[in-house]
């Protein structure tokens, strides 16, 4: 039997809780997982990690690979590094 983490995450993405759980792969874990968070309906989502490596993130969205902040902050990092088209680039730049 294999163990893994299940972190318990708020409506912000921040964990809450944590649980450790016994599991003969990764589909029972993510069962048993998903179990856990219907068990504490305080909770949104649930992470599962075995080890370090990241099964991924469950919850009242569906699945995600990555918490709702962290594809925002990426969008945001991607808007900033691309040129913005209407501004004129000065000629010393």
């Amino acid at each position: 039997m294999r163990r893994y983490r299940c972190f318990l995450l708020d409506g912000y993405g921040t964990i809450r809780g944590a649980e450790l759980i016994g599991a003969e792969n990764d589909a029972d874990a993510w069962h048993k997982a998903i179990e856990l968070l219907g068990e504490r309906p305080h909770f949104r989502d649930v992470e599962v990690w075995e080890q370090r490596r990241r099964l991924g993130e469950r919850g009242e969205a569906g699945d995600k690979g990555a918490a709702p902040h962290d594809r925002l902050a990426e969008m945001i990092i991607r808007k900033l590094r691309r040129p913005d088209p209407t501004e004129r680039r000065s000629a010393g730049a």
